[in-house]
């Protein structure tokens, strides 16, 4: 059984505390049985405090486009492109990352493979790296309208449940 409240944190502060934020959210996350996933509950306070800290910029730190993450960027995008189907490797597959922060991911993956069609969600005002011209940046929540009719071959997260209220859209 979960708890009914999670901690929250959502960056480094100079100071004692959350930066004047709770220190624990009421996340309700259950086990989907039949999609065989972790998903959360959403509530109009975890949406209303979410947005709030987004527009403050919330990026965590120790995140994985700084110097000791590299490691897993090089992991996660070895995984990512052998995940792909051999035979379309370099058939323009569309490939979606709900929670992409600073693009990073994305930027690795153009680097390996030029033939795919990046989009990244991301509802943080924060800054995107270098290099990712050609990727399509979407300042949202998932599921954005702007794709609501778009079918990927990839959608992929990373550490990111609460970007993604429904799955199954």
């Amino acid at each position: 059984m979960l708890p009914d409240k999670l901690p929250f944190y959502f960056k480094a502060h100079p100071q004692k505390g959350n930066g004047g934020q709770p220190d624990s959210l009421p996340f309700d996350v259950y086990y989907d049985d039949e999609l065989c996933i972790y998903r959360q509950k959403t509530s109009e306070e975890l949406k209303n405090k979410l947005n709030e800290v987004y527009e403050l910029g919330s990026l965590v730190d120790g995140s994985i486009s700084n110097e000791s993450g590299k490691v897993y960027v090089e992991l996660v995008t070895g995984f990512i492109l052998q995940s792909l189907p051999s035979k379309n490797i370099d058939k323009n597959l569309s490939v979606l990352e709900v929670g992409c922060g600073n693009a990073i991911i994305l930027k690795e993956l153009k680097k390996k493979n030029n033939h795919l069609k990046l989009t990244g969600i991301e509802p943080g005002s924060h800054g995107v790296v270098e290099g990712i011209e050609g990727v399509d940046i979407i300042r949202d929540f998932f599921p954005a309208r702007k794709i609501a009719d778009t079918k990927f071959d990839l959608i992929f997260s990373l550490l990111v449940l609460e970007h993604i209220e429904d799955p199954v859209v």
